[in-house]
């Protein structure tokens, strides 16, 4: 049992709460294994430990823990570094981790995906990778990190304390912190590259969004800097920004709030069709598993259409188009050129199509030499009533293994190539277009065309 603030100090009573025991679903060892004390405590999932002198290692010290019960009670009135409020900085960073673990997991961030577990039981993916949870780290203040290395490695989790307050605050307690650097973890493992000013404003947007779903609140972060609207630039239910308001001048976390103010609103259309926290959770998490490596704005969307049922689609188009990013519109990979678009598919009450949508594929080869030729393909996109569609990533795969992708262009076309192929030994090759935007089986997809030598 853990004795934890489950959101934040200025909402929630620490309380105590029980712990899975032997093992649930998600973690069926349980949440504990090894030794414990008050500044370290470990297991599967996650290694939580106070780490004031900033070495990346466990502080010496601590109380052991011999029972699984870490009940130390907060004093808010002292400072968070009284030993005391350093075990209640460990306990509570352990609890959430482990909390996040179990949530994920429902949804599918699981060995497969790349999670985060010393021991994958068998299920897939590289183990040994738990989190490294340094509470109260001496690094810095005002301030978290999380730093995701391949599956098979442990990242590390450093949380600061923060000193808007006096006395200070501790981002240990705050859960809306906790969430999104965890968030960081998820998003590098199931989609990947998430740095640069597109993927990285993502991936910081993604990371608010599952502490405000979670938390079921507008604001990020309101109690550690002691703002009654939180961290960002607005609290997201009265946001203004579409992705018209995307530039790289203004930074990641500034434009990341773009796309959590989209999720949103798409949250609230849940909530107003009566579904749930689970369904959306699936079908952000699930989604990632069909948005490609650093991704924009649109192909995010596109995964999390990708994954939901039909009858939650319209939810999502609502509240993607309200921040400019509907049917038709697009952007590049860097942010350099955006098409705003609030307008809705037909199926949802637009007047546009279901697109993008391949239209058609054709191929031609040509000698390059007396032994030497080349294959190219030609694909083309609509956006689904007719109208040539620029800006879509068209992925492709090959009969000799080589995989690839071109984006169309203004008049909704693009090329790829296979050059320098030996006639004497290659007589075809076969272009399959596998989807569109990252997205497998997007309309039109997948088609095949096959080029013959000359």
């Amino acid at each position: 049992s853990y004795n934890v603030f489950a959101d934040h100090p200025g909402v929630t009573p620490q309380g105590i709460v029980s712990g899975p025991g032997a093992g649930n679903a998600q973690s069926p060892s349980g949440w504990l294994s090894g030794t414990q004390s008050t500044i370290l405590i470990q297991g599967n999932n996650v290694r939580a430990y106070l780490d004031r002198d900033n070495n990346n290692a466990p502080d010496a010290g601590g109380v052991a823990v011999t029972d699984g019960n870490f009940l130390t009670a907060a004093n808010l009135s002292d400072a968070p570094t009284t030993t005391q409020n350093q075990a209640v900085a460990v306990q509570n960073l352990f609890w959430l981790n482990n909390i996040i673990h179990d949530e994920l997991y429902r949804h599918g961030f699981n060995e497969t995906a790349g999670n985060f577990q010393e021991n994958n039981f068998g299920l897939g993916g590289a183990g040994s990778d738990s989190v490294d949870a340094e509470a109260q780290d001496g690094g810095s203040t005002n301030n978290a990190n999380f730093a995701t290395p391949a599956d098979g490695s442990n990242p590390r989790m450093q949380m600061y304390l923060w000193t808007l307050t006096t006395p200070g605050r501790d981002g240990d307690l705050d859960s809306d912190i906790v969430w999104h650097e965890y968030g960081h973890g998820l998003t590098w493992r199931m989609i990947g590259s998430m740095s640069g000013n597109v993927p990285g404003a993502i991936g910081e947007g993604m990371s608010d969004v599952l502490a405000i779903i979670q938390n079921n609140e507008d604001r990020v972060g309101e109690y550690s800097t002691n703002d009654p609207d939180g961290i960002r630039s607005s609290r997201y239910s009265v946001h203004l920004d579409t992705i018209g308001d995307f530039n790289s001048t203004r930074g990641v976390h500034r434009n990341g709030e773009i796309i959590a103010a989209a999720v949103w609103d798409m949250w609230q259309n849940y909530l107003g069709a009566g579904k749930t926290r689970d369904n959306i959770m699936a079908d952000i998490v699930g989604g990632m598993n069909f948005i490609p490596a650093a991704p924009t704005y649109f192909q995010m969307r596109d995964g999390f259409l990708a994954q939901a049922p039909a009858d939650r689609d319209c939810l999502i188009w609502d509240a993607f188009a309200g921040r400019g990013m509907g049917f038709g519109g697009s952007m590049n990979s860097t942010g350099s050129s955006i098409t705003e678009s609030f307008s809705l598919p037909t199926e949802c009450g637009g007047t546009g199509g279901g697109g993008p949508r391949l239209t058609n594929l054709t191929g031609s080869g040509v000698n390059t030499s007396s032994t030497r030729w080349r294959a190219t393909m030609t694909a083309t996109v609509d956006n689904g009533a007719g109208t040539p569609q620029s800006g879509v990533v068209v992925n492709i795969s090959t009969s000799t293994g080589a995989t690839g992708s071109c984006t169309t262009g203004t008049t909704g076309q693009c090329s790829a190539s296979l050059s320098n192929l030996r006639r004497s030994t290659v007589a075809s090759v076969t272009f399959t277009v596998t989807g569109l935007n990252g997205v497998a089986g997007a309309p039109g997809t997948p088609r095949s065309v096959v080029v013959n030598r000359p």
